[in-house]
Parts: structure tokens; sequence; C-alpha cells
């Protein structure tokens, strides 16, 4: 049985790698640019106006695509 034991824990990493969330060092400019914006809100708080145009922005296109497959 210590055997086997043995076996297991050879296999099964010791230390398992921790990831600290949205602060973990990333090299895509798409997950850094979205944990910059996210970094802004947290300080300085959402922006409703950015938003609101934000959500304009994604209607516009999802009608545009809708538009566009019909």
């Amino acid at each position: 049985m210590s055997f086997i034991l043995s076996i297991i824990r050879n296999i099964i990493p010791n230390k398992i790698p921790t990831y600290l969330g949205r602060w973990r060092i990333d090299y895509c400019n798409v997950k850094i640019n979205n944990t910059v914006k996210l970094a802004n809100e947290d300080h300085c708080g959402t922006c409703s106006q950015y938003s609101t145009n934000k959500i304009q922005d994604l209607k516009k296109q999802n009608e545009t695509k809708f538009l566009e497959k019909t």
C-alpha cells in the first residue's frame, strides 16, 4: 500500500501554481487592456457615460450584423 501511495505522490506535483486572478502576468494585449480598464474602474468607479455609449455601440453592431444576415 505504501508503494502505491509513493507512486501517487510522485505523479501529483508538490506545488500547484497559484494564479493571482486578473493580476497575474499576461502577455496578451487584449487581456492587458481589459485588466487596465478594470483597474481604472476599481480606482475611479464606473463611468456611466462610457457604459451608456458602449451599450449603444454594441446595439448598433448587433443590428448591422442582423441586417447583413438577412
